[in-house]
């Protein structure tokens, strides 16, 4: 018997992984992630050196969706002591409270975003504040995305930077509507994060519930609406890069009417060339923009100032310019170094509701 349990002790055993929660089609839509409580809401220098050794808020944060074939979307494993040199901002005005309950149309699977009787928009009611009518500096809007599946990132990205900067939250990630809520008493406006099947597919994988171009459009629509019962008090969706649905009118065009007939704004998540989605926007008078540039690509300091530049010469070039971060640590930084001098060069920061249909393409 001791042998047979050292043998047993001994023996190499097969790696487990663990099981990964996926955004399934058909099903209520669940995450890992708790939302932040109010103790993690505590300013980081407040939690001493428990926290920078994996306390609450921080360690290593679960790898929650499917990125590429085999593997999930790995999130940053950063806790808030990693935010600690970001300097604190102003504290800006809340937006309004959400949801307006004259925007609201219950479904079987939960609420989804309508255009009021009175023909009060979503995207319009929900935005951040605009620019005064005579400002006609060159324009910025940067939106930082893929939040809600890391706390420290979620909660950083709403406290360090302005209002001004529009954040976009993941399907997946548990506790939406309070990401929301808390995005939009700092301020920010919000965009849901909707997957689309990439052209460099398998490569790179966004998941079963991805939008597909190959798809017949009530299969799309399907998968569109799980998106939009996540949450309420969001101007719209923001696509994933690359993705395949944007280059097919047939495929891309429903998905657009749906959104537009619920007082929505469409944002492309960049990265193709082609893209119809702003000449589609035209043909419907729906508010649409396109990622130009992606700050973090390569997420570096000297890098992203790289790409911050490239933002000020395209905004100036054509009026309006979209840039796309992740939450990294030091996106936020240079972030906040950089928005500071953006006034002295007669740019102006906005949300990205204020850049819609401004972009020269």
């Amino acid at each position: 018997m001791v042998a047979g349990g050292t043998w047993w002790a001994l023996t190499p055993k097969p790696k487990v992984e663990a099981a990964r929660p996926r955004l399934e089609v058909g099903a209520r839509l669940q995450s890992a992630l708790a939302p932040p409580s109010a103790e993690e809401e505590a300013p980081a220098a407040a939690k001493g050196k428990a926290a920078a050794k994996g306390g609450t808020g921080g360690g290593l944060n679960v790898l929650v969706s499917p990125q590429a074939t085999g593997a999930m979307l790995a999130v940053p494993a950063v806790n808030q002591d990693a935010f600690a040199r970001i300097p604190d901002r102003p504290s800006d005005p809340p937006l309004v409270p959400a949801p307006d309950i004259a925007l609201v149309e219950q479904v079987s699977a939960g609420s989804l975003p309508r255009i009021g009787r009175d023909g009060r928009r979503p995207w319009q009611v929900y935005a951040g504040p605009g620019p005064a009518a005579d400002d006609v500096r060159p324009r910025i809007a940067i939106i930082i995305g893929r939040l809600g599946l890391s706390r420290p990132s979620g909660i950083e990205s709403i406290r360090r930077l302005p209002g001004v900067v529009t954040l976009a939250f993941d399907p997946t990630a548990k506790g939406i509507p309070d990401w929301i809520s808390r995005a939009r008493q700092a301020g920010h406006e919000v965009l849901l994060i909707q997957p689309v099947r990439s052209v460099k597919f398998p490569i790179v994988d966004e998941g079963p519930a991805a939008l597909q171009a190959a798809l017949a459009p009530p299969e799309n629509l399907k998968r569109l609406e799980q998106t939009l019962t996540r949450g309420a008090g969001y101007i719209g969706v923001i696509t994933t890069p690359e993705g395949d649905l944007v280059v097919q009118e047939q495929a891309l065009r429903p998905v657009m009417e749906e959104l537009h007939k619920r007082g929505l704004m469409i944002v492309d998540g960049g990265g193709t060339q082609n893209t119809l989605v702003p000449r589609v926007a035209t043909a419907l008078g729906q508010p649409s923009a396109v990622v130009d540039v992606m700050i973090d690509a390569e997420p570096s300091r000297a890098a992203i100032d790289a790409k911050l530049a490239e933002l000020e010469t395209m905004a100036r070039g054509g009026k309006a310019a979209v840039g796309f971060a992740q939450a990294y640590p030091v996106t936020l930084d240079r972030l906040a170094a950089w928005i500071p001098t953006l006034a002295g060069k007669g740019i102006a920061l906005m949300p990205v509701s204020a850049v819609a249909g401004r972009q020269v393409r």
